[in-house]
């Protein structure tokens, strides 16, 4: 019976977000939200951006009717409440964050300040990195270090998705193959709030994926890339939370799923620093750009 609902939950959320993403495009137009071409960017027309919300809506609405059903499934939510209030508090913030870049614009200051903010509620849900299992020594115990830890593997991966978010179905395909990776734990771990979570997350990408595939009709924009960050690097670190356990067990899995965005991110990092150029200044320097 479980697995019916980890069913419906992708099902759910494919079918929404293919709904509703023709109707985000219309407004986003309407809005005036469109990614001109430009000397960074690699499409040669106008794109609407605010596929971000068809996203958040397709992965929230599945999730809310398990509640309301009140499904075996949809009934951990409560017996993981303040998991469940961490991670949507923290997507919330990204989420507006991310609206309102798209819209007018967010310095990289605010922007970073939300996603610190993000981080700490996802910390004070229970999904937190507070320690890390070494092959040959062991479990390491984080200690006061495991918010510090905690924040920068979520800030880390969110803007890693917002990094690599520069070339038609990227950002989506990678995310998908993210769930895959921590749906495949959840399913040998038996974590059926992650089943979930990841089910609800892989169904929504699809659903998007119709039309952000080239030639992209549509952009997810900043508000569904940091989003989708978010979720997963929480994700991630569920399996603490929910199971009691006292560490972070397998950090390995996830750095392999998100490799590339991890990877580009690091890239950047270093070229802008060697470079002597601000952090926060794009360039086409990113993998996706060669």
């Amino acid at each position: 019976m479980p697995m019916k609902s980890v069913v419906a939950a992708f099902l759910m959320a494919m079918a929404i977000t293919a709904l509703l993403t023709p109707q985000v495009r219309k407004a986003a137009l309407a809005l005036g939200a469109i990614d001109e071409p430009a000397a960074r960017r690699v499409h040669t027309r106008r794109v609407p951006r605010l596929g971000g919300v068809a996203i958040v809506v397709g992965f929230f609405l599945p999730l809310l009717a398990l509640l309301a059903l009140r499904t075996h499934a949809g009934l951990i939510f409560f017996a993981t409440a303040r998991i469940t209030l961490g991670l949507t508090l923290g997507a919330l913030l990204v989420v507006l964050a991310g609206l309102f870049d798209d819209l007018r614009g967010l310095g990289a200051k605010a922007k970073l300040a939300i996603q610190i903010a993000a981080a700490t509620a996802a910390y004070a849900g229970g999904m937190r990195v507070e320690g890390i299992e070494l092959p040959w020594i062991g479990a390491i115990n984080l200690g006061w270090l495991a918010f510090p830890a905690t924040v920068v593997w979520i800030v880390g991966i969110v803007n890693a998705m917002n990094l690599i978010d520069g070339l038609d179905g990227l950002a989506a395909g990678v995310a998908f193959f993210a769930c895959l990776t921590n749906f495949t734990i959840a399913s040998i771990t038996g974590n059926l709030y992650i089943l979930l979570i990841t089910a609800s997350l892989a169904g929504t990408v699809v659903g998007f994926l119709f039309y952000n595939f080239n030639p992209a009709k549509i952009f997810m924009g900043d508000s569904g890339s940091m989003f989708l960050g978010f979720v997963l690097a929480s994700a991630s670190l569920m399996g603490a939370g929910t199971q009691k356990s006292p560490t972070l067990i397998g950090i390995i899995v996830p750095v392999l799923a998100l490799g590339l965005p991890i990877t580009d991110m690091l890239m950047t990092i270093a070229r802008r620093f060697l470079g002597r150029r601000s952090l926060f200044v794009a360039d086409r320097g990113h993998i996706h750009h060669r």
